[in-house]
């Protein structure tokens, strides 16, 4: 990339609620504990951006569904995600390729 070409850097977080649900095995993947400790992670994120001038983009939804729906109609945008480890997970990153 060009080194005077403007970029915009949307941060997102998606809560993904498959993992609210009950799992292969029976209980709920996330449940009360595990759940309160994603959402003040995540609205502790959400507050360290804000403290650099910039924001934590927070959508509820399948990732795979929630991205497509921010891209740039031109084409033109990158999206750069955490490598994840897990089957599950690859799927996931997978589905949103």
């Amino acid at each position: 990339m060009s080194s005077n070409r403007k970029l915009e850097v949307v941060p997102v977080f998606c809560f993904d609620p498959r993992y609210f649900c009950a799992s292969q095995y029976g209980p709920k993947k996330t449940g009360v504990y595990r759940a309160k400790f994603l959402l003040e992670s995540v609205q502790d994120l959400k507050s360290r951006f804000s403290d650099i001038g910039s924001d934590l983009l927070v959508c509820k939804g399948k990732p795979e569904d929630v991205i497509p729906t921010l891209l740039l109609a031109e084409g033109k945008t990158l999206v750069f995600t955490n490598e994840e480890v897990t089957d599950e997970e690859l799927r996931v990153d997978r589905a949103v390729q």
